[in-house]
């Protein structure tokens, strides 16, 4: 879902595998918002990407091998979830981006994490 500048994304958990979602947008962007409420526990996001139609990332360290959060933030008025680089799977090797939500929320909406864009995507310019 599109809105004020802002690609809604809702539950993407598929039981640990890979989960993909394709959109066009028929505004400019600015912001992706992983929206995760009515989920408790730990959700871990790695190798994320949102590839133009020439197969560019748009997404900067989608890997977070980086450990740069620099395009991520969560609304500073919720605050019952954190967000971290960790390390994924049993093994530690690589990292992904956690979010622990200590609270099973009423919507979804009331837990997310946002990518912020250096600069709006506009159609047929991303």
């Amino acid at each position: 879902m599109v809105t004020h500048n802002t690609c809604h994304l809702f539950p993407l958990v598929k039981n640990g595998k890979e989960t993909s979602i394709t959109f066009t947008a028929s505004i400019p962007i600015n912001r992706l918002r992983f929206c995760f409420g009515a989920f408790q526990g730990e959700l871990c996001f790695d190798d994320v990407t949102l590839t133009s139609d020439d197969g560019e990332n748009l997404i900067v360290d989608g890997t977070f091998d980086t450990g740069d959060l620099s395009h991520w933030t969560k609304p500073s008025w919720m605050g019952s979830y954190t967000y971290e680089i960790g390390k994924e799977g049993s093994d530690n090797v690589g990292f992904c981006l956690t979010m622990t939500n200590t609270e099973k929320k009423s919507n979804n909406w009331d837990s997310q994490v946002w990518y912020q864009f250096a600069a709006p995507l506009t159609e047929g310019k991303a």
